[in-house]
């Protein structure tokens, strides 16, 4: 299989991608670089070495990846090609490019990327086939793309990866970096068990988990093109991105078994992410200042608020933030009680009284 290795201007007529697909392309992974030669390697290896079921690898002319070296001035690009050469049975394209000042950030090189991948799947009419993103900084599971494909064949426009810290990184931080992280995930965990049992989705169901990021997502060629594209911000693009979906009724599925472990790196490169947010969390626990949640009852007011007219005097004040430590103890709690009583739906808040549910947050 030919590799396709090129440089484009920022402004070139010409396609990202001159090489057409292969006809058995299901989907395309996308993965923006700049000045990431120190963990490129071991990303694009991860890709390289993908299996399927029983442990087979996968067949290479499956899926295809797209790296956008954009603004970089490390040996990202080098690394690239190198790798590209040494794995001639693997769809690697590598483009370089120089985007404007005001361009070069990582929701515009989504945007390029996206849409190539977009454009290359519907000139083989695959309407279904799959985008997936990931990051530079990314190693995904040897698994990946078969248990995404997986989900994607259940019936999902949309699948959202979990995405697990590099612990060797992540010890680098300091203690309050680390111990709000841990927290943070530990309630966003809880807070969605909450949301998946009073207001169930058929597509979306237990187990699952809260992310939605960009290390580990895909969307249909369809759904990309319903949702008019990833939104081109100089940050939390994804974030934006996944909205977009919500608010148009796709169908996604927060799949667990799909995995991906993501750095934990200090130098962030983007204006809000993960980094900016282990800092944030470093410097607050300096200050000794708790990390604010929302509430059980507010998270149940939100969920199913509408459809229990007990909590409209309540819901008219509003609900007060708490302290993450006295969130999760009220989650874990209402939870004990909701897997006890094996509730799946919102009308099956009738069979818990107001006072009990409530309790749970005193």
């Amino acid at each position: 299989m030919v590799t396709n290795v090129e440089t484009r201007h920022a402004r070139s007529a010409m396609p990202l991608v001159e090489t057409p697909p292969l006809s058995s392309c299901e989907l395309i992974v996308t993965i923006p670089v700049r000045d990431e030669e120190d963990r490129l390697l071991e990303t694009l290896t991860a890709l390289a070495q993908q299996i399927g079921h029983g442990n087979r690898p996968l067949d290479p002319s499956h899926y295809e990846i797209i790296l956008l070296i954009n603004n970089s001035i490390d040996a990202s690009a080098a690394i690239a090609r190198s790798f590209a050469h040494a794995h001639p049975s693997l769809a690697l394209h590598v483009v370089e490019i120089d985007l404007p000042s005001e361009d070069a950030h990582v929701g515009r090189a989504r945007r390029i990327l996206m849409d190539t991948a977009c454009e290359r799947l519907e000139s083989l009419g695959r309407d279904r086939g799959v985008i997936a993103m990931t990051d530079a900084d990314t190693v995904v599971a040897a698994d990946w793309i078969a248990a995404m494909l997986g989900e994607f064949d259940a019936g999902a426009d949309v699948v959202a990866g979990r995405i697990l810290v590099d612990p060797a990184g992540f010890a680098d931080h300091d203690q309050h970096a680390r111990q709000f992280h841990l927290r943070d995930v530990t309630y966003r965990y809880l807070v969605a068990e909450v949301e998946a049992r009073l207001a169930p989705d058929p597509f979306d169901p237990l187990p699952r988990h809260f992310q939605h990021f960009g290390p580990s997502m895909a969307v249909t060629a369809a759904m990309y093109r319903r949702v008019g594209g990833i939104p081109p911000l100089p940050s939390l693009e994804d974030v934006a991105f996944y909205d977009a979906l919500r608010d148009v009724g796709a169908r996604i599925r927060h799949a667990p078994s799909v995995r991906v472990t993501t750095s934990a790196r200090p130098d962030g490169r983007t204006g809000f992410g993960f980094a900016v947010q282990l800092r944030l969390w470093s410097e607050m626990g300096a200050r000794d200042e708790p990390l604010l949640v929302e509430s059980l009852p507010a998270i149940i007011d939100r969920v199913a608020g509408p459809h229990r007219s007990w909590m409209a005097v309540e819901r008219a004040s509003g609900w007060p933030r708490v302290p993450i430590d006295v969130a999760i103890g009220e989650l874990r709690r209402y939870l004990g009680e909701l897997r006890l009583t094996h509730l799946t739906s919102v009308h099956a808040l009738e069979e818990v009284q107001p006072v009990r549910l409530l309790a749970a947050a005193d």
